[in-house]
């Protein structure tokens, strides 16, 4: 491919370093689980708690059923 700017290369850097925090404050939310394979698990009992938590944290929204692959690889980056 095509050679990659400075600025692109921060600015996906960014954008995966963002994506990396949000996943990590679901994974380590008191009351919620998160796999690889079905993100934050929500279950009937989790869906009030679920819906506080991504009032505050609106990205995470994106995660209640589905994972992030790159988390477990980050984890030891950052």
């Amino acid at each position: 491919g095509a050679s990659k700017t400075v600025a692109a290369c921060q600015s996906k850097w960014g954008r995966l370093r963002g994506t990396f925090n949000v996943v990590n404050k679901v994974a380590n939310a008191s009351g919620l689980s998160y796999s690889m394979e079905h993100g934050a698990s929500i279950t009937p009992e989790s869906e009030n708690m679920w819906t506080d938590f991504v009032k505050k944290n609106p990205k995470a929204k994106d995660l209640r059923d589905k994972g992030w692959k790159h988390y477990e690889a980050l984890k030891g980056l950052i």
